[in-house]
């Protein structure tokens, strides 16, 4: 109960800190909430607000929404509160951001129309659904075959080894809600083609293979079989094409010091990625 009181009570101050750099900036520019969802280290479903002016980012607090309220009235109702408990800030404050749920957007509404300002889907999450969309609608088929190549060398230290002794990379991981991952790992994955079709003819690959069970051999053999299938690498290849610019718009817009003549001409390939693909 100390320590907790402790942490709590240097929380506020570091927040106090940096509320008056906050102001400052926020006097010139104007500020903007931000609003997002998130899990605390049990799990505990998280309402988490800020306020953010340029590369000036301040914490407010987190509520334990429960899987009961994380709806747009009760975000609506804590976006409000918070706004409220600081009128300073709120003088400055213009517009409020959120992710892309229908939950979050109805509560922004509703904050905009009771509070006059400016309601804004933000833009990353709606990249990383636009990248989501891709690896489980079109490509599904190919991102799942990429991803069960990426999983059988990396849950099988002999042969992740074998491929690192071969090249000298590893085979980067996927994070499952993190789709911007898969778009990161199919591109190490055409780069590391060449090795993976030679790693199956490697000989010390052979002896491994040997001494497997039935079973895992027809395991073994099944990636060989999506390895060796050429439709399946110009699929990856096209699915890379498409989604690297997304990546890449990603990356720009979630920098500290994101600027809108950096991120246009990422938006611009984009859609020429998309049109030779349709």
């Amino acid at each position: 109960a100390t320590m907790t009181k402790e942490v709590g009570g240097l929380c506020k101050s570091t927040i106090q800190r940096g509320r008056q750099g906050m102001l400052k900036v926020a006097q010139t520019y104007g500020c903007t909430q931000v609003s997002d969802g998130r899990s605390n280290i049990v799990n505990d479903p998280l309402l988490v607000f800020a306020v953010q002016s340029g590369a000036a980012f301040l914490p407010m607090g987190a509520h334990n929404a429960g899987p009961d309220k994380k709806d747009a009235a009760y975000l609506s109702e804590r976006s409000i509160e918070y706004l409220k408990s600081d009128p300073d800030l709120e003088a400055e404050t213009f517009a409020i951001v959120s992710d892309g749920a229908p939950a979050c957007l109805n509560g922004i509404g509703l904050v905009a129309k009771k509070e006059f300002l400016i309601p804004i889907r933000c833009q990353s999450h709606a990249l990383s659904l636009f990248l989501k969309g891709l690896a489980t609608g079109p490509f599904k088929n190919t991102v799942d075959k990429a991803v069960s190549i990426i999983n059988w060398v990396r849950g099988r230290p002999r042969i992740h080894h074998r491929l690192w002794t071969i090249c000298q990379k590893a085979i980067f991981r996927v994070i499952e809600i993190r789709f911007a991952t898969h778009v990161t790992a199919s591109m190490r994955l055409l780069e590391l083609k060449p090795s993976l079709i030679g790693l199956l003819s490697d000989d010390i690959y052979a002896e491994y293979k040997s001494v497997q069970t039935p079973r895992v051999r027809a395991e073994f053999e099944k990636i060989e079989n999506i390895i060796e299938d050429k439709t399946f690498w110009l699929d990856l290849k096209t699915f890379c094409t498409v989604s690297v610019p997304g990546v890449q718009a990603l990356r720009l817009l979630d920098r500290a010091a994101a600027r809108v003549k950096d991120v246009n001409p990422v938006w611009i390939a984009l859609g020429v990625g998309l049109g030779k693909l349709l």
